[in-house]
Order: structure tokens, then C-alpha cells, then sequence
């Protein structure tokens, strides 16, 4: 992930510099602050998104992964029935 693990972090990074540059003088309707903002959340909601798998996909491509992932105390809980 280009963002490391922490997207929040970057999406609150770049709010404050947006709110930093409309404090210092660039003009700025609420409309257009609130569309740039809703832009940036939106940019960043897809990118968390593109690296989110499902549980059931997970188990079945990678089981070995979950596996290390409990082995490190993740503990992966299923939601969806197993297959009979």
C-alpha cells in the first residue's frame, strides 16, 4: 500500500493543509472546501478498499495465511458458514 498502514493519517494530513492554506489566505467557497475534502476521503476509501480482502477469499487463496495470522495472536474469525 502506497499509503503504509495508516491512510486515516494521511487523510488527515492533507485536511490540515488544506485548512492551513484557506487560514492563510486562499479563498475558498465552503462548497469548494467541502467538495475537496469529500474528494480526498473518497480517493482514500478506494485505495483502503483495493487492499481489503475478504475473509472467505482470504481462506481460500491464502490459507496458509491465516494460519500466520493466528500464529502472530490475529485471530481470524470466520462469518460466513463453512462449506458442507
Amino acid at each position: 500500500m502506497i499509503f503504509g498502514r495508516e491512510p486515516a493519517l494521511w487523510l488527515g494530513l492533507i485536511q490540515v493543509v488544506i485548512a492551513l492554506i484557506l487560514a492563510f489566505g486562499v479563498k475558498l467557497s465552503m462548497v469548494q472546501t467541502a467538495a475537496i475534502m469529500a474528494f480526498f476521503a473518497a480517493l482514500f476509501a478506494v485505495i483502503v478498499r483495493q487492499n481489503v480482502a475478504s475473509l472467505q477469499n482470504l481462506q481460500e487463496r491464502t490459507p496458509s495465511t491465516v494460519a500466520s495470522l493466528n500464529a502472530q495472536g490475529i485471530k481470524v474469525i470466520s462469518t460466513t458458514p463453512d462449506k458442507p
